[in-house]
């Protein structure tokens, strides 16, 4: 009878060890609603300039020479919301998305506008770009210096999507006309389906009582 909890008690102690692990996503494509020529969306899913050792909070990015994202900016002084429609390849429930975010004058020393990206708000969307359920919402911090850090905001996975739309409502730019807007990277964590966990915990159940089994 002691064997026997002793068992069960390890089952679960693998079980919950598993289950407080996410897993870091970049997804597979990226379409914007502008690109500057140069800065094409593609570079927020660049490993270009990542330091990605130990938790993914302390992983960090370089500067522009590795390549942002930058929109192609407008023709009046007010600012036009930027789109990205992130396709993360297969369908997973999200907890977070992870921004690097940029600033000329961090880069530049003020050569330049600041174009940081401010405000945004993270829907769960369809390959069509229609907007669906809302994730989350955030104000990202202007860049200061470099190395740049992640910002991260937590978003509501209860449902397991493979698109997402981010829409940058607002930045921080100060240039006329235009409003240009930029960022560096982004990538999302998931955690793994709930299904996973009982399948592993079966599994390990049935191995332990076979285990016992053959002892006797």
């Amino acid at each position: 009878m002691t064997r026997n909890l002793v068992c069960m008690f390890a089952v679960l102690a693998t079980v919950l060890t598993v289950t407080g692990r996410a897993e870091v996503i970049t997804p597979t494509n990226v379409t914007a609603s502008s690109t500057l020529t140069g800065n094409p969306e593609s570079n927020l899913l660049s490993s270009a300039g990542m330091t990605t050792t130990g938790d993914v909070l302390t992983w960090t990015w370089s500067g522009v020479s590795t390549g942002i994202w930058m929109s192609a900016g407008g023709t009046s002084d007010t600012y036009v919301p930027q789109t990205l429609l992130f396709n993360l390849g297969k369908s997973v429930s999200l907890s977070k998305i992870y921004v690097w975010n940029f600033s000329h004058d961090a880069e530049y020393m003020a050569d330049y506008n600041t174009w940081d990206a401010k405000g945004f708000h993270v829907y769960a969307s369809n390959a069509a770009g229609d907007l669906g359920t809302a994730l989350g919402s955030g104000t990202l911090d202007m860049v200061t210096s470099l190395p740049v850090t992640n910002q991260a905001f937590d978003l509501n996975g209860t449902n397991a999507v493979q698109y997402v739309k981010v829409v940058i409502d607002s930045g921080y730019a100060q240039a006329s006309p235009g409003y240009y807007v930029d960022l560096a990277r982004v990538r999302f964590e998931s955690i793994p389906e709930p299904c996973t966990y009982s399948l592993l915990a079966t599994g390990l159940v049935a191995l332990l009582c076979y285990a016992w089994k053959k002892r006797r």
